[in-house]
């Protein structure tokens, strides 16, 4: 009986319990920063993701942008053609009438 009463003495002292909170505390502390150093790296790799992922998105802006000034450039001479040909015909109906 002298064992649980030596037992009994030790888990009802203060000491114990600040000795298990700081043990809880410090295992607590390198949980948070595990889970921190793994998110880090986590977003580390989808910010690198993100960034190939913007890049690739700016080349095909670019070629975009590239192929529609083409389209507007072609558009335009097409216009002109069309301006040109119809003054021609009007001029000719015009010859017509005279």
């Amino acid at each position: 009986m002298p064992e649980f009463k030596i037992a009994e003495s030790i888990v009802s002292s203060e000491y114990t319990f600040a000795l298990l909170f700081i043990i809880v505390l410090y295992v607590f502390y390198k949980w948070i920063n595990k889970n921190y150093d793994e998110h880090k790296a986590d977003s580390k790799e989808r910010e690198n993701k993100l960034m190939v992922h913007l890049e690739k998105s700016n080349e095909t802006q670019e070629r975009t942008s590239r192929t529609l000034e083409k389209i507007e450039g072609s558009l335009h001479s097409l216009e002109k053609r069309m301006d040109d040909g119809f003054n021609d015909v009007w001029e000719k109906i015009e010859k017509f009438d005279k």
